[in-house]
């Protein structure tokens, strides 16, 4: 959790396992191996990521657009 320095953290249940969802900041796709390996060695976990934009990333795709 100390690479990642996420915004929020939640832990519960999905379909019968132990689940986080961990919201964060990527900059750089190409940090997703050395992010989710400790996580696949530590805790044989299965990761996904899911994009998500915030209010203002969606006014600047939105007025991409328009372009």
């Amino acid at each position: 959790m100390e690479a990642i320095h996420p915004e929020a953290a939640y832990f519960t249940t999905r379909d019968g396992d132990r689940t986080a969802y961990i919201i964060f900041d990527l900059q750089d796709s190409s940090l997703m191996p050395k992010l989710s390996e400790p996580f696949f060695l530590e805790f044989g976990a299965k990761v996904s990521y899911t994009p998500v934009m915030n209010t203002e990333d969606l006014r600047t795709g939105l007025a991409a657009l328009g372009r």
